[in-house]
Order: C-alpha cells, then structure tokens, then sequence
C-alpha cells in the first residue's frame, strides 16, 4: 500500500536528498567495491557503469525535488501550480531529468533506440494539433522513460502518462508527475 501524499512529500523526498548525500560522501568506497567486483561481475567493467547511472539518477532526482521545492514556492506555495507558466516549467523539469538520462545511457550503458518509420513522419506528427495517441508494451520502467523521452523530446509533445501507483514511491516522479496532467492506477 502506498503512503499517504503528506508522507511521499515530508519524509521520502528529504530521504532521497539525505541518501544522495551519503553516496557521494561515501563515494571512494563504493568506487573501490565496484573495481573489486568488476573482474567477477559479468559484462566490461559493468559495476562501475551501474554505480555511474545510480549516481546520474541520485543526482538528479535530488536536483529535481530542489528544483520543483522552487517552483512550489514560486508559485505561491501551490496558489498558482495549475497554471500554463507552471505547467511549462514542469514540462522543462522533465525534459531536463530525462534528457540527461538517456544522455548518459547513451554514454554508459552503450543504448542505442532506433526509431522505424511506420506511416507519418516526425515533421507531419509534430504539426498535428489533434492529440496522439501511444501504446506500448514495454519490460520495465526504463522503456517507460525512453517513450516519454521520445514523445517529449523527438516529437515535441507533453505527454499525459497513465502508470503504476508505485512509481509514487520515487520522490521527484511523484511530485512531478502528480503536478501535470498524469493518471496513476493501482493493479486492482
């Protein structure tokens, strides 16, 4: 069961800047257990590329929360959130936290997102002003990501996510997406 709002907000929220603080204090550490484990780890040098990409997500979830604290109170404490300035900077929080995701999952991981054409092309989906529609069957919620990345970035829009209730439990998404036109269901 997932916890109350007033609890995602007052305690996992400041849980996840403590816990980037920790790992990057304790960085030398666990830059020497990744190097220790690379020779026994499958896959070149695989512990430090994941313990790289924690650190990108840590990093930018943290700077999210600070960002929308921000907005928060920019906005009047919450007074004037559901404007279209306010949306706007939201859309831009989210093209920045997954932009330097993929960035880096290009980088790191070596991913590589092909796009095949099927019907319109990018220019023609871009200029319709009626809405679009996309499904998707996808393993986890790292496609998820790379869809969203793909629909905000490649085509220009602000996409409206229908998606799990326990992607709450990750501070910045909940704060972010709870603020924009988003839907989250549970499995029953």
């Amino acid at each position: 069961m997932l916890p109350p709002r007033i609890v995602r907000r007052l305690v996992l929220a400041p849980l996840m800047l403590v816990a980037t603080g920790a790992l990057l204090t304790t960085l030398p550490i666990w830059l020497l257990l990744a190097v220790a484990a690379a020779p026994v780890v499958p896959g070149r040098w695989r512990p430090l590329r994941l313990l790289w990409m924690l650190i990108v997500y840590m990093v930018h979830e943290s700077l999210g929360i600070l960002r929308l604290f921000e907005l928060w109170v920019g906005s009047g404490f919450g007074a004037r959130m559901r404007s279209d300035a306010m949306r706007d900077e939201h859309y831009r929080v989210m093209t920045w936290l997954l932009s330097a995701l993929y960035r880096n999952a290009v980088r790191v991981l070596k991913l590589d997102v092909r796009i095949e054409p099927r019907g319109a092309s990018d220019d023609v989906v871009r200029a319709l002003e009626r809405p679009l529609l996309v499904f998707s069957r996808h393993a986890g919620p790292g496609d998820s990501f790379l869809l969203v990345h793909e629909v905000l970035v490649r085509l220009e829009r602000r996409p409206r996510i229908v998606l799990k209730d326990l992607l709450q439990l990750d501070p910045c998404l909940d704060i972010l997406l709870n603020r924009l036109p988003n839907h989250f269901v549970t499995p029953d």
